[in-house]
């Protein structure tokens, strides 16, 4: 072989070793960089995607925020952050008004905190309480009832497997949060008005539950000469009682402002 050919082999071989170098040292961490890149970017595009999603449910959430703001002023009347006893009294007022009673006094207790109910497997038709306001034909002479041992307002199943009668708690409803307020409620009128009264009181702005209401007929007063000059007043209604209701309201306090 002569000397020429051996150049060139030689120079062939230094030649592979040099693209080989150049591959390992610069061409291939070159490559992985990209293909780290690559992958990189393709995360970066899937968080994208799925922040992208997020917004746009919460943008549609955020366009139902006023019907959802109106709901709340409405279960904040229900339940305010507070006592609000005057516009409480108000109410009480205007119902008396509407209803032709006369309020005489209005005694407020000391607000008593909320206990979670108990339960015990007991079948709740055993348990059931009784009615507190029935109507009759005739005002009875004396009827009275006892409050419960806990005030609570009557809890509605919710959902379908929890059985008729069976309270509902919730961990957001705690006695540090929720309480009872005890209202016991003095008056004048008719029994069949005193009973609209009552029924009224249930179904008002403000949460309400009736523990007991008593009613002692009054004696129609006798019958005197008035003055011609005097102006006309309304006759004492035939069933002419004085009533005693004994209620709760409710007070839902909010979680503490930030700050």
């Amino acid at each position: 072989m002569t000397t020429r050919r051996w150049w060139v082999i030689g120079c062939a071989v230094v030649m592979a070793v040099a693209l080989g170098l150049g591959w390992l040292l610069g061409a291939s961490p070159l490559l992985e960089t990209a293909r780290v890149a690559d992958v990189a970017r393709e995360g970066v595009e899937a968080q994208n995607l799925a922040y992208d999603q997020e917004l746009t449910t919460l943008k549609e959430q955020f366009d139902g925020i006023g019907e959802l703001e109106i709901q709340l002023a409405g279960l904040r009347t229900e339940l305010p952050n507070g006592t609000a006893l005057p516009a409480y009294v108000a109410q009480l007022a205007t119902s008396a008004q509407q209803h032709s009673v006369t309020l005489t006094t209005i005694t407020v207790g000391d607000a008593v905190a909320y206990t979670p109910p108990v339960t015990d497997g007991a079948d709740p038709a055993d348990t059931e309480a009784a009615p507190t306001d029935t109507a009759t034909d005739a005002p009875p002479t004396d009827t009275a009832t006892s409050p419960p041992a806990t005030p609570a307002p009557d809890a509605v199943p919710a959902t379908a497997s929890v059985g008729a009668g069976t309270p509902v708690t919730s961990p957001l409803v705690t006695g540090d949060n929720f309480a009872a307020i005890p209202i016991t409620i003095a008056l004048d009128g008719g029994y069949a008005n005193a009973l609209d009264f009552v029924e009224s009181l249930q179904k008002g702005t403000r949460l309400t539950t009736v523990t007991a209401f008593g009613t002692t007929k009054v004696d129609a007063p006798a019958t005197v000469a008035e003055d011609e000059d005097a102006p006309a007043q309304a006759p004492a209604p035939t069933d002419a009682v004085k009533g005693t209701i004994s209620l709760y309201i409710y007070v839902l306090l909010g979680p503490p402002s930030a700050g």
